[in-house]
């Protein structure tokens, strides 16, 4: 037993000498802690690089005039530049620049301006906003006076001229830049006459977009005349959505106010005249060619008219177009007032090859009471070496007059026309949504630019091109007056493009074919 506990002694003896030895190479640790064991904050300057502020150039609506190929010399357009560079205060002072029109004008600005071509008077004349046929209403139902019209909205007129009769196509502002543009505008003239014009249009990426433009005209008219004091105010407001080249939708609201004071020949006149538009398209390509439809939808009322009872109209159209690169074929239906409740309506062009030019468009009309009518357009032109060009025209039609005019029963018309043109080849822009006319006439491929447009209606800039070397050209319209049709009117007036016109134009009424049939003429 001695032995054994003499044995546990000696063992606790070494491990108490192994714990109490200590390693002498150990040193402290004076490293400072990991910082990455616990992840702080982010230091990380922002990016304070502000978003994308560049202007972006967006789809907009089609534009609704005819599309082409047409021949040359058959569509006049006016651009906002021609607005302002010609001085023209209404649209009769624009159609007044259209060889052989003539304006009959009651007075001063704010009378009755009647537009009259190819001896047919004011039935002569339609007048086309946007697309929508701008009928006339109140004391004026039976003739549209284009002095009512406002300019102020507009971006370009294009003016079809027929053998007896213009077809005026007004296109409003179209927005394209997401850079918003505005207009502020003050002119004066004689008899105290001021005008003021402001404007606003803006889109955004979305293809929203916003426009407005006010336009307040005043005279203080001569005294002891029928010209007495005038003004108008017209309001245009126009929202759209276009997110692409292919879908788009706009609705646009004008509204016109006039006033004519009382005088000894004249009596108090404050009508007041609204129109609302609603457009929705859709195309199958975003180059302008290919199929195309859309429909319309449009209200147009006037009141406060003392000489005639208020008036509210309402009027729809669907048109189906396909485009080609040489040819172009369109539908419309349209409804109307009641006086002309249904309108079909048919186009048709084709360029076989360059230089040869074919169009024609044809119109039946279901009127009240029973009454019908017919129209036919046929026009073609051919472009010859050294600048020169011929283009012929022949409109048939049975047709009313004035609608609204309970007895009127219709009118046979053969009407055509003839014209020699030399354009002298001088340099011009080439805009890129243009395919140039040499290639296509009048044809224009309504593309999207992708640049920024120079033409732009609130973007434009005064400025005075030179002049190209040679003499002005001149342009000769012989036109057939009187009843008979046996007298020829020269009207001879100075161009400042280069190129001379020499046109004839004759009315035939179908009585006259008749007789001369008859004759064996």
């Amino acid at each position: 037993m001695t032995r054994g506990l003499t044995g546990a002694a000696a063992l606790l003896l070494v491990a108490a000498g192994a714990a109490a030895q200590v390693d002498s190479t150990a040193r402290r640790d004076t490293l400072r802690r990991d910082s990455t064991a616990a992840t702080p904050a982010d230091t990380t300057p922002r990016d304070t690089t502000a978003r994308d502020t560049l202007p972006r150039y967006l789809p907009v609506l089609p534009q609704a005039v005819p599309a082409g190929p047409l021949p040359r010399g058959t569509r006049y357009t006016f651009n906002a530049d021609s607005l302002v560079l010609s001085n023209v205060q209404t649209l009769s002072d624009l159609l007044a620049h259209i060889p052989g029109v003539y304006v009959a004008r009651g007075g001063i600005y704010g009378a009755g301006e009647i537009v009259f071509s190819g001896g047919r008077g004011a039935a002569g004349l339609e007048v086309y906003w946007d697309g929508v046929p701008y009928l006339p209403l109140g004391r004026d139902s039976v003739f549209l006076d284009p002095a009512r019209i406002p300019l102020a909205p507009l971006e370009r007129i294009d003016v079809i001229v027929l053998p007896a009769s213009l077809r005026v196509y007004l296109v409003t502002l179209r927005q394209r830049s997401t850079e918003t543009a505005s207009q502020v505008g003050v002119a004066t003239g004689e008899v105290k006459t001021a005008n003021y014009r402001g404007a606003f249009l803006h889109r955004w990426r979305s293809g929203l977009g916003l426009s407005l433009v006010a336009d307040y005209n005043n005279n203080d008219g001569i005294e002891g005349s029928s010209s007495t004091a005038f003004n108008s105010v017209d309001l245009w407001l126009k929202a759209e959505y276009v997110p692409s080249a292919r879908f788009g939708a706009s609705y646009q609201t004008l509204s016109s106010r006039w006033h004519r004071s009382e005088g000894h020949l004249t009596a108090n006149w404050h009508p007041q005249r609204r129109d609302g538009i609603l457009r929705v398209f859709a195309a199958a390509r975003d180059d302008g060619v290919g199929l195309r439809a859309q429909a319309t939808l449009a209200t147009t009322s006037v009141s406060l008219d003392t000489a005639a009872p208020d008036r509210h109209l309402s009027l729809g159209a669907l048109e189906v177009a396909n485009d080609w690169s040489r040819a172009h074929i369109g539908l419309a239906i349209r409804k109307l007032d009641e006086a002309r409740p249904w309108q079909f309506a048919g186009s048709g062009a084709w360029s076989p090859f360059p230089g040869l030019t074919l169009a024609g468009d044809a119109r039946h009309s279901v009127y009240s009471r029973g009454r019908s009518g017919n129209r036919a357009h046929l026009a073609a032109g051919l472009i010859l070496p050294a600048g020169l060009s011929l283009h012929g025209d022949l409109a048939w039609a049975h047709d009313l007059q004035a609608p609204v005019d309970s007895t009127d029963g219709g009118q046979r018309t053969v009407d055509a026309s003839g014209a020699v043109r030399w354009d002298r080849d001088c340099p011009r822009s080439v805009r890129a949504d243009r395919v140039p006319p040499a290639h296509h006439g009048d044809r224009q491929l309504h593309r999207r630019a992708l640049e920024p447009d120079p033409a732009h209606p609130l973007l434009h800039r005064a400025r005075r091109a030179t002049a190209p070397a040679g003499p002005a050209a001149l342009r000769l319209v012989l036109r057939s007056v009187g009843a008979q049709r046996k007298r020829l009117r020269a009207a001879v007036s100075c161009a400042l493009l280069a190129h001379v016109l020499f046109e004839i134009l004759a009315r035939v009424s179908e009585r006259d074919l008749r007789l001369a049939r008859r004759a064996g003429i």
